[in-house]
């Protein structure tokens, strides 16, 4: 990434219960190997859409992450 001017890399994600969570300790590892900044943000409802995968049960709290 600092070939092309990009310094400071971010990795954002969201867990969700049932599809990611187990992939988590690949994540920080993956960002160790290239020197980017893992961050684990709470979901956002956007414009209120219902029923999609984002509904309560499977959502992941970030008190049960740290």
């Amino acid at each position: 990434m600092e070939q092309v001017g990009f310094t400071g890399l971010k990795l954002d994600t969201v867990v969700i219960r049932g599809t990611n969570e187990d992939e988590l300790v690949d994540l920080i590892e993956y960002g160790k190997r290239v020197e980017a900044e893992v961050r684990f943000i709470e979901y956002m409802d956007v414009a209120g859409l219902p029923n999609g995968p984002w509904t309560k049960w499977c959502r992941v709290p970030i008190s049960w992450r740290i």
